[in-house]
């Protein structure tokens, strides 16, 4: 019979990642090497379940950042935009001597 495996992810780094199921009530990630509390389970499995949850998981992630960066530059641009736009107003005012 096949070990269990427990999806869990790192309350630092938050990456999804697999460890075995053990007795102990804590667990090392592999990433940031942050000790920390067994007392998230987000999925238990076998080994092929587990790998294709912790893949969907942290590429759900990654898409969900990749979108909040898209988000920054978006509202950096139009910060900028508008600062552009407010100069030119100011550069075509008549000068008055």
């Amino acid at each position: 019979m096949p070990q269990a495996v427990l999806v869990l992810q790192c309350g630092n780094c938050q990456t999804h990642q697999g460890q075995l199921a053990k007795t102990t009530a804590s667990w090392t990630c592999k990433i940031c090497n942050q000790k920390q509390p067994l007392n998230n389970v987000l999925f238990e499995g076998t080994g092929k379940q587990c790998r294709e949850k912790v893949q969907q998981l942290n590429m759900q992630r990654g898409i969900e950042e990749t979108q909040r960066i898209c988000d920054v530059h978006q509202q950096d641009e139009n910060i900028l935009r508008m600062k552009l736009e407010d100069e030119h107003a100011e550069d075509s005012k008549p000068q008055h001597y």
